[in-house]
């Protein structure tokens, strides 16, 4: 996807005709340059006749609910630049990851385009807008922590459109409900938010078995239980050493049991099971 303004018009921007709104809407990639350069026209604009543009404000505050920490995104005249801020620090447009320059063209472009094809609704556009959006690859560059937030963040900045993405990323899928993915290798659905990412990996994504290796709290899990475990049978009388083993168990099978009452249930099982030695 690209915007219809080009970089080389964006210092003299037209006033966008609602026909825009589809223009090169199903071309394969949201292009950072061109919406960077249609906000920068618009921007200069509202800076230098004193107008408030409606798709602008749109955009504005579409990406400050979709960004995490993001409270502006501004043209500055000064600096001849865009400028964002993000955790109370400013930065340049340009000096940002990739991640937040795919998200920011992502999220600029399709609150450009609501903007653009329904005006009436304002710069509150992207609250009413209705609609289906194909997003391809919606992991790429994203760090893994903005990956497991990325699904709620659009779904909260576009409540009323269907999202339809494509994924490689297991913590993506670890955000989604079992009945809001469809595995392309008919694999059964799981409820993906109890499961580890390793998990989800190789048994929804096909991933083969030792490929994936189990974590090391896995591991500390399994070394710990089989000690406290072996303790409990050979030598009950070390107390000190079963309460200090049962007590990281205790710490550890909260990450890995798929049902926290369960969790709660094993650990009140092992305390009584001490008593009784």
């Amino acid at each position: 996807m690209s915007l219809p303004v080009s970089r080389s018009r964006a210092s003299c921007p037209r006033a966008p005709r609602r026909l825009d709104g589809y223009h090169d809407a199903l071309d394969l990639h949201a292009d950072f340059k061109d919406f960077a350069a249609w906000f920068k026209g618009f921007e200069m604009q509202r800076v230098e006749e004193g107008t408030r543009v409606p798709a602008v404000e749109a955009v504005r505050a579409t990406v400050i609910s979709c960004i995490p920490g993001c409270t502006d995104i501004r043209w500055v005249p000064v600096l001849n630049d865009i400028i964002v801020t993000i955790d109370g620090t400013t930065h340049l447009i340009w000096r940002l990851s990739d991640g937040f320059r795919t998200m920011l063209a992502l999220v600029g472009e399709l609150a450009w385009r609501a903007a653009v094809l329904n005006p009436a609704f304002g710069a509150d556009v992207a609250q009413h807008i209705e609609g289906v959006v194909l997003i391809d690859e919606l992991d790429l560059h994203l760090h893994p922590r903005w990956q497991r937030r990325v699904v709620a963040d659009l779904r909260r900045a576009f409540p009323r459109v269907q999202l339809i993405a494509t994924t490689h990323s297991p913590f993506i899928v670890q955000s989604m409900r079992a009945e809001e993915v469809i595995n392309l290798d008919d694999h059964a659905p799981m409820e993906y938010w109890r499961e580890g990412i390793e998990d989800i990996a190789s048994e929804a994504m096909g991933v083969e078995e030792g490929v994936v290796p189990r974590s090391q709290l896995y591991r500390e899990l399994e070394q710990v239980a089989d000690e406290y475990y072996r303790l409990l049978e050979a030598a009950p009388q070390e107390a000190a050493q079963i309460a200090a083993r049962r007590a990281r168990l205790d710490e550890l099978e909260v990450y890995f049991t798929d049902d926290p009452t369960m969790a709660a249930f094993l650990k009140l099982q092992r305390l009584a099971r001490d008593g009784e030695t």
